[in-house]
């Protein structure tokens, strides 16, 4: 966990070792913060840490990093039995990068949690493990269980969760009904292998409550960029929504179908597009930010798309349309970056239209 993380966590009881938790008063706690980071916890320290967490009756916040750690499958049982008795938990934030962490551990963790009926936000750092598409099946079904969880960020980057885990983690964000707020971070894998008829029977609900959405995404077909832009329209509500694609390896189809799941989320608000480095036209970032302009109600608009193929596209006859229309806030930053690469006329144009009051 870092410093930022530390200070808001100031009036929490914070603990660097097992020893000073274990010999707390355990029953007393309602919000603590314990960094075990690096430090080996065998079956041994395990089982001491797990009979003391699960005499914290009144915990209603935990922070705990266990990053590496070397946490085998064991452990997650009798930490997950251990969390499960905190009938209070309200908001779970654990680290477990970097602990070979296998698909059977992720349900032999996340499976008793179901138990902390209250639990409202659930922060997970799941990074450089060895995940893979099982292991979010075991994830997401358990999620689809919290009846509370209203905010969810999942971190897992340098796992083997293949596309179907991703497609499989959308449609998990359609059936937690209560959640307001997700941010998925890292997620990527071999690309999907499948028929158009297959993609079409990936059903994905309605969630009518999700407002915010953070995707960083590694997406390595259009096939998964096309499921990433049917599955917006399940999500009638999103507000705000970022969605980071950088160097990735999306061709002009993907960004049609993202285009088009763009253009029915009518409630969207804020937009942040990041599309840096990929297998798209000029022509091709023309009609997605036309598409874009079909967000009736967009206030906001992040977008990105530096070393775009064929660079000299008229995108600045785009910002003069939002600009008589008088309803759009620019990035300023990611607008000049982007025009950098383009013709000095067009540089210059963007330079001026910065000075106005709808451009931060």
């Amino acid at each position: 966990m870092g410093n930022k993380q530390q200070k808001v966590l100031k009036s929490q009881d914070q603990f660097l070792d097992l020893d000073s938790f274990v010999k707390s008063p355990l029953t007393q706690h309602n919000k603590i913060y314990i960094n075990l980071c690096g430090k080996i916890m065998n079956l041994s320290n395990i089982l001491k840490f797990s009979q003391a967490i699960s005499r914290c009756v009144n915990l209603s916040v935990l922070v705990l990093d266990l990053a590496f750690s070397n946490i085998g499958v064991v452990s997650a049982y009798n930490l997950g039995q251990a969390l499960a008795t905190c009938k209070g938990l309200q908001d779970l934030k654990i680290d477990l990068c970097q602990n070979k962490i296998s698909d059977l551990f992720v349900q032999e963790l996340f499976s008793p949690l179901v138990s902390c009926s209250q639990l409202q936000s659930l922060d997970f750092n799941l990074c450089n493990n060895d995940i893979k598409y099982q292991g979010v099946i075991f994830l997401c079904s358990n999620l689809e269980k919290y009846s509370s969880l209203q905010t969810l960020n999942l971190f897992l980057k340098n796992n083997d969760i293949q596309m179907w885990g991703f497609a499989r983690l959308l449609q998990s964000l359609g059936k937690c009904s209560s959640l307001l707020t997700a941010n998925l971070f890292g997620i990527g894998g071999k690309p999907i292998k499948e028929t158009n008829e297959t993609q079409q029977n990936l059903v994905i609900n309605q969630n009518h409550n999700l407002k915010s959405l953070n995707l960083q995404l590694n997406l390595p077909d259009s096939i998964s960029v096309s499921i990433l832009g049917n599955a917006l329209e399940s999500f009638p509500s999103l507000s705000c929504l970022t969605i980071n694609l950088n160097q990735n390896m999306i061709s002009e189809e993907g960004v049609s179908a993202l285009g088009s799941g763009l253009a029915k989320c009518l409630n969207l608000q804020i937009l942040k597009l990041y599309l840096v480095d990929n297998k798209i036209s000029g022509q091709c970032a023309l009609e997605l930010t036309k598409s874009i302009s079909k967000c009736i109600r967009l206030i906001y608009l992040s977008l990105d798309l530096r070393q775009i193929y064929q660079v000299q596209f008229k995108l600045f006859y785009l910002i003069n349309y939002f600009q008589l229309q008088q309803k759009i806030i620019f990035n300023k930053q990611s607008y000049q970056s982007t025009f950098q690469v383009y013709d000095k006329y067009l540089y210059n144009k963007v330079q001026k239209i910065s000075q106005k009051k709808y451009l931060l």
